[in-house]
């Protein structure tokens, strides 16, 4: 019956009858300690069971990464551990492999990112790639937060002076660029998805505050990179706001871009606050 079922499934539980008995029979151990949480237990019947059968179940993947998390943080040799990361790495992709259409890719790279982030917390390099690979490989369909993290790890690049100012300021406009498609999109195709509007505005606000908080936001550098962005979207409240609100932290006052920024801020929301700006262009003038 096994040697059918294996046939007839094009390989699921093994290549051969043995491998089937053996496949299921491990699938048994694991899932059993497994549902104790006795994940150390479950660990050997598992791996096992991804070693003949890696097609049985999807749930090989789903539970795996509980009990390959937990293995990983049983273990002290540093090599060891790294090797054992690879895996934990490895199983993300052998899932996407096998089960592609019960798996998102974006939404496995980014998984993928937060395990580098987990086990190599100071390794700001592999972070920056890892998570702005997910925010530019998958567009519309990556997590959003990606974005923020890898500006958040750009920002530590640029402290350590591993990237230079133009660098970082590109890093910045590219991210912030990525970000505004997604609120257009929002707005365009679903406004009154909230959730996913306030996601991105905290993503933005994010990105904002880790370049703002650094010395690459300087004057010269804030008029340069946002100047054209002024200039396309003059009629945009949000970008005008957000221009004049960054201008304004940083002192950045006296120049052309603040006083037309300003300007078009009051006449685009006549407030007290866009008033109050207006009043302090008059002032640096």
């Amino acid at each position: 019956l096994l040697n059918n079922k294996a046939q007839a499934q094009g390989g699921k539980y093994g290549a051969t009858p043995q491998d089937s008995i053996d496949c299921i029979q491990n699938l048994n151990f694991y899932q059993e300690e497994y549902k104790r949480n006795n994940y150390k237990a479950a660990y050997e019947p598992w791996r096992e069971s991804l070693r003949l059968c890696p097609k049985s179940s999807i749930n090989l993947y789903v539970r795996g990464i509980k009990i390959m998390s937990e293995h990983i943080n049983s273990i002290a040799d540093p090599t060891e551990k790294k090797a054992a990361v690879e895996t934990l790495l490895k199983l993300y992709d052998d899932r996407l492999q096998y089960f592609p259409k019960q798996s998102k890719p974006a939404e496995i790279a980014y998984r993928k990112a937060d395990v580098v982030e987990e086990y190599y917390p100071e390794d700001h390099q592999a972070l920056y790639d890892a998570y702005l690979s997910v925010i530019e490989n998958h567009k519309d369909e990556a997590e959003l937060m990606a974005a923020a993290k890898a500006m958040v790890n750009a920002q530590k690049l640029y402290e350590a002076k591993k990237i230079d100012d133009n660098k970082f300021t590109d890093i910045y406009s590219n991210l912030t660029g990525l970000v505004y498609q997604r609120i257009s999109k929002i707005n365009n195709v679903n406004p009154v998805d909230t959730v996913a509007l306030d996601d991105a505005k905290t993503c933005k606000a994010a990105i904002e505050n880790a370049f703002i908080s650094t010395d690459a936001a300087n004057c010269d550098n804030l008029i340069k990179l946002f100047t054209p962005r002024f200039q396309a979207n003059q009629n945009d409240i949000a970008t005008v706001g957000m221009i004049v609100s960054i201008l304004l932290s940083r002192e950045c006052v006296e120049n052309d871009l603040f006083y037309q920024a300003a300007e078009a801020y009051y006449k685009l929301d006549p407030s007290a606050k866009s008033a109050a700006t207006l009043a302090a262009m008059f002032r640096a003038k």
